[in-house]
């Protein structure tokens, strides 16, 4: 069998023998040594192999799971593989795990349906108005893929800028992970909480400590996986207000893991929208950089005193968002647009950029009064 081939060969190349692992890994020994002698036909729960290509090949993990997961045995074993799978980005593998889980009976269908949601929604493969459509006809039939669907829903809400939404879902989802009795599940689960959480905390609750705390339990999961750089994102933008240095350099790190795990279109995102926009903020440019997003190259000239620039780029989007209404706001030094702005922040529940116009809204007389009402009582009444 090949995930015990393999085990042997890194356990020959290391200066351990089987007893060292089983007690690093933390599995009986007798255990162990049966899943070597059997050749698999006893196996392991896949915690423990993950562990032991951890402790005795840490840097080739993704390449030596990669090769031997398709050919794990247990049903079990190969439902958590979805899940590791599908931390990692590793696309074709889900691919693969779905044709191999959909002929393994109830449960393990149950999972390949699931994750092949989520794997459209992985690779924007199709419009997420057609992903919430299979999701809402897809009916869990285990704890675990309950947990996994409201998952995808919070995954849903986040692009969709339902903080709020996402925000009270996020909350129930915490406490029903702690349920499921899998370890490997519960904790890779954990660490996709805690990332929804800690996005919940900046833009919905406006609190960075709460958000900055849920993106350190995130970044220390064992089981986090890639997951784990979006970490240096919620720090980045909780010191968006207050240290423009902290946040770009944050920025720059998450960007850079970003390109060393091939998700260059994230990165490409964050080089183009997020750090020009934090410079704008803080008026850091000189000149224009040369970023292609044109509501960032709008808000650049807002920014620079030339708003008849600004106003001519914002002119041709059919639909404006929050944040291109603040910068025509800004540009027309109007507080009819800033306040349209802030109450869209508002009905999304991003709290947080609320604060762009809300600030701007206290130069003209009880405007400010007003957003900061409304700020307050948001509980109520958005």
């Amino acid at each position: 069998m090949v995930a015990v081939d393999t085990f042997e060969n890194l356990l020959s190349e290391s200066n351990m023998n089987l007893s060292e692992v089983a007690k690093r890994v933390g599995i009986p020994k007798g255990q162990l040594s049966t899943f070597v002698t059997s050749r698999g036909k006893k196996t392991i729960d896949f915690m423990y192999y993950l562990r032991a290509i951890r402790l005795l090949k840490p840097d080739q993990e993704e390449k030596i799971m990669k090769a031997s997961i398709p050919h794990f045995l247990r049903p079990k074993n190969l439902r958590i593989a979805m899940e590791y799978a599908s931390t990692f980005n590793h696309f074709e593998l889900q691919r693969v795990l779905y044709d191999i889980n959909v002929g393994l009976g109830r449960e393990n269908k149950d999972f390949a349906d699931i994750y092949w949601i989520y794997l459209a929604f992985q690779e924007k493969s199709k419009p997420y108005d057609e992903i919430q459509s299979e999701l809402d006809e897809y009916t869990p039939k285990s704890d675990e893929t309950k947990v996994m669907k409201k998952i995808v829903q919070a995954s849903l809400q986040y692009v969709k800028k339902d903080y709020q939404g996402m925000y009270y879902l996020s909350k129930e989802i915490h406490i029903e992970v702690s349920k499921i009795k899998t370890e490997f599940l519960r904790e890779s689960y954990m660490a996709r909480v805690s990332d929804l959480i800690s996005r919940c905390y900046l833009f919905y609750k406006n609190d960075q400590k709460k958000a900055r705390f849920f993106a350190n339990n995130l970044e220390k999961n064992e089981f986090s996986a890639n997951r784990r750089i979006h970490s240096h994102y919620i720090k980045a933008m909780s010191e968006f207000f207050v240290d423009y240095d902290k946040c770009l350099n944050q920025l720059r790190e998450y960007q850079e893991e970003l390109r060393q795990q091939g998700n260059n279109a994230l990165a490409e995102e964050i080089g183009q929208k997020e750090i020009p926009f934090l410079m704008n903020f803080w008026k850091e440019y000189s000149e224009w950089p040369g970023s292609n997003d044109e509501a960032e190259m709008a808000y650049y000239f807002v920014q620079n005193g030339e708003s008849e620039k600004a106003l001519k780029i914002l002119e041709g989007f059919d639909e404006l968002s929050p944040f291109q209404l603040y910068y025509k706001g800004l540009a027309k030094e109007d507080p009819k647009l800033l306040a349209a702005s802030f109450v869209e922040f508002m009905n999304s529940g991003n709290r947080f950029f609320a604060n762009l116009p809300k600030s701007e809204l206290w130069k003209y007389e009880s405007y400010g009064f007003f957003a900061d009402l409304l700020y307050n009582k948001a509980g109520n009444l958005f």
